[in-house]
Formats: structure tokens, C-alpha cells, sequence
């Protein structure tokens, strides 16, 4: 569309113009109302200050015009023997010369001198930042109601007998806003605080009934509650944060991360094997993973210069080359039967990576099967191929390398994460302590 139109302006190369226009359009068209129209609208704008600005460009470079000069009346008895008499010379010569001014160091008329370009582009930028600080108020004030709205929606929800149906609940993931930090951070504190008083469904003082499981399962899975027990206990009182602790405990069997694992220091039975649940794991790096791998493939070896070297010498007299070559053939075959039996058996780990107190679990932290097993093999086979390439890309990957993605598990540092949830609770008792006192 003509910017011209859609500004409702004549072409102009006026900037100042342009953006008295645009402000007044702008006024009009709200980005929360019509971002199409929001976003057209600046289009336009942008568009227009280019066109005025290659038409001041253009009137800078072309000066006026002389109309050309009538050719001088020949004189026959002048140009006798070919030669031009010295008037006519003269008047040649005044006729080619320029009209206008010839001084060099004036601009011709019309052009802009450099300080009124330098304006012309101030008024521009001013412009501009003028615009974009419309479009981010417009986008505050939208995102303020926006979640007012919801808020007065959740009370009103809360406050009635339908608070515990999950169904009614579903406008509050279902806003345009959710995904936006600022929205997110502010109606999860907001929810928190109307729902935290109805969480202990014993409670013989509470006016109202206690929210369900199906809707506080629903909550915490918009805004990771059980992500962000730092954060909580900053917020609630203590009394609070152990009825949140206790009631999303209770939805430990929920497939996320962490919502089970606020029982700290306790251990819950994941297919036979007692495993440590903490709120946060460290992955383990790609370094000691590669030394963990070398000292696999020693141990293999080993393996089969005790066992296969003697068997083959004993059994197989006549062989083409030496056992001990054909051992150093099968020790990546063995690495990968040994690495796919031993991390989807109950050490969730090859003897190396258990002597560094390092673990594989699925995204669920839980232990792998058989056929999990198998894709990581197959993962990892991948990664072997890609050889420099895939080393090079795995060093940027922070621990969570090609294999591990592709094969959908984690290699955690059981050690690390122990020590650091230690200096945490540590550090949540003193605080604790320093708040009682």
C-alpha cells in the first residue's frame, strides 16, 4: 500500500511532517488491538522518511537549470578562410559557460546545508524513539489489563463453588500473555497468593474447600512451582511453604521434573533402586565423561586379555594373526554390549563411570529399559561417526551432548549434585534461622 495513503499525507519531503502524522495515526491504532494495523502503520512511516529523504537527496544534487542560450547569428564575411572572428569566440564562449552562481565554496539554491541535514536526521531519530516508546507503552498498558483481567477472573473463580472444577481454569494458559516473562512472573505470584490460604485440606479454621489436585497439578505445570523452591520460600511465610511442599508431593507420580522432589534427603523407588531425589542435578561434563569412556575401554581390554588371549591361544593353534590383535578389535564391540547391559541394569552405569559417581536416567531421572538402551548405543554410534566434528560440537553443549539429545537421557554427576544440594540446605537452614530470630 502507498505510505502516503495509509499516513493520509501528501508526498512530502518534510520529516517533520511525516511524524506528525504518524503520531496522529498512532493514536488510533493500538498494537494490542490491531498489531497488523500497528505494524502496516510503521511500515509506512519507516517507508516515508526514506522516500522524503532520497527526495531531499535528489533536490541537493540537481541545482537549477539554465535555459539553453540562442546560437549566434553568423557573420558570412567573418568566417572568411574558415576563421571565426573574436566576437564570435567570445559569444561561444560565454554561451558554454554555466548561469548561475560559479562560486564553489556556496551550495546551489534548494540544497540543505549540513546543519539542517543533521537536524533533519535528529528529527528522525526522535522520531523514531518516540514511536517505539508509544509501542512499548501501548504493549505495557495492554499486558497490565491483560493480566488484571485475569487476575479478577481467578479471584471471582476461587471466591465460587467451581473453584476446584479444572475445566474452568483453563483460560488462565490459554491468555496471549502467558509466554511473556513479565506476565508469567506476576500472575504466578498473584495465583500463588489466593490459592496458598487453601491448600491444607484439614484445616478446621478454612472458610472454604481446599484446591484440588487436578488444579493445582494444572497450576504448577503453567509455572513450574516446584522449580522454584528458592524463590517460594522468599514469598510465603514458612507455615505456607510447607503446606505447598506438602500438597505437590502429593503429585510426585506427575511426569515433570521436579514435582515430586521436595522431600528432600528422602529416597524414592525407581524400578527397584533406591535413588536420591534433589531438586536440582548437576550434568557431567564432557571432559570426564571422556576419561571415564578411556578408562571403560582399558577395562575392556583387560577383560579380554585375560579371557579370550588364553581361550583362543589354547583353542585356536592356527590362527592368521595374533589373539592380542583380535582382543584390540573386539574391545569397542565390548565396550558397546558392556555399556548397553550395565546403564539399563541397576548401576545405571559402566564400572568407570560408577567409580566417578556418574549416572544415566531417562529425562525423567528414572533408570532406562533395554530398548532405551539401545537407542543411546545407536545415539552414541552416531556421535562416533561425526568423529572431530561431533568432539567439536560437544564442547559447546554443556554436558548435555549429541547422543544424549538425540537418545533423549542425561549423564549426571550424582557426586556434584549431592554436595551442592548439601551447601544448599545449609544454606536455606540459616536463613531459616536467621528469620526466626
Amino acid at each position: 500500500m502507498n505510505p502516503w495513503q495509509l499516513l493520509e499525507l501528501e508526498p512530502t519531503d518534510d520529516a517533520r511532517a511525516i511524524k506528525r502524522a504518524y503520531a496522529k495515526k498512532l493514536k488510533l491504532t493500538r498494537p494490542d488491538d490491531d498489531p497488523k494495523g500497528f505494524q502496516a502503520l510503521n511500515e509506512a512511516y519507516q517507508r516515508a522518511l526514506q522516500l522524503a529523504k532520497r527526495q531531499a537527496a535528489i533536490q541537493t544534487a540537481d541545482g537549477p537549470v539554465a535555459a539553453p542560450p540562442n546560437e549566434p547569428a553568423t557573420d558570412a564575411g567573418s568566417a572568411t578562410n574558415g576563421e571565426a572572428s573574436p566576437d564570435t569566440d567570445a559569444k561561444e564562449n560565454n554561451a558554454s559557460a554555466p548561469v548561475g552562481n560559479t562560486d564553489p565554496e556556496t551550495p546551489p539554491r534548494g540544497a540543505l546545508t549540513a546543519s539542517e541535514r543533521a537536524q533533519a536526521d535528529a528529527d528522525r531519530r526522535a522520531a523514531e524513539r518516540d514511536a517505539h516508546a508509544r509501542a512499548e507503552a501501548a504493549v505495557a498498558a495492554a499486558r497490565d489489563q491483560a493480566l488484571n483481567e485475569t487476575l479478577q477472573a481467578a479471584l471471582a473463580l476461587v471466591q465460587g463453588p467451581h473453584c476446584n472444577d479444572r475445566k474452568r481454569w483453563s483460560f488462565v494458559g490459554q491468555s496471549q500473555w502467558i509466554l511473556d516473562p513479565q506476565y508469567n512472573q506476576r500472575l504466578s505470584r498473584g495465583l500463588i497468593a489466593m490459592v496458598v490460604d487453601r491448600l491444607d485440606p484439614l484445616d478446621p479454621s478454612a472458610k472454604q474447600a481446599a484446591i484440588s489436585d487436578d488444579v493445582l497439578r494444572y497450576l504448577n505445570q503453567l509455572f513450574e512451582w516446584s522449580d522454584q523452591p528458592r524463590a517460594l520460600a522468599q514469598l510465603l511465610s514458612e507455615k505456607q511453604f510447607d503446606q505447598l511442599k506438602q500438597r505437590l508431593s502429593v503429585l510426585s507420580d506427575q511426569p515433570l521434573l521436579k514435582a515430586g522432589q521436595w522431600q528432600q534427603g528422602k529416597k524414592f523407588s525407581v524400578r527397584g533402586q533406591a535413588v536420591p531425589r534433589l531438586p536440582e542435578y548437576v550434568l557431567a561434563g564432557m571432559w570426564v565423561r571422556f576419561w571415564a569412556l578411556a578408562l571403560d575401554l582399558f577395562l575392556v581390554y583387560m577383560f579380554l586379555s585375560f579371557t579370550y588371549v588364553p581361550l583362543a591361544r589354547h583353542v585356536f593353534t592356527e590362527m592368521s594373526a595374533s589373539p592380542e590383535f583380535y582382543a584390540v578389535l573386539m574391545v569397542i564391540p565390548g565396550y558397546f554390549l558392556m555399556a548397553w547391559i550395565m546403564e539399563s541394569g541397576p548401576l545405571q552405569a559402566t564400572p568407570a563411570k560408577h567409580l566417578l559417581n556418574l549416572r544415566i536416567t531417562n529425562r525423567r531421572f528414572e533408570r532406562i529399559g533395554l530398548l532405551h538402551g539401545v537407542a543411546r548405543s545407536l545415539a552414541f554410534l552416531f556421535n562416533c561417526c561425526l568423529w572431530k566434528l561431533g568432539y567439536f560440537i560437544n564442547l559447546f553443549l554443556k554436558g548435555e551432548l549429541i547422543h544424549d539429545r538425540l537418545s533423549r537421557t542425561y549423564v549426571i554427576n550424582l557426586g556434584r549434585s549431592l554436595d551442592e544440594q548439601f551447601l544448599n540446605d545449609c544454606r536455606d537452614s540459616m536463613q531459616g534461622w536467621f528469620r526466626r530470630r
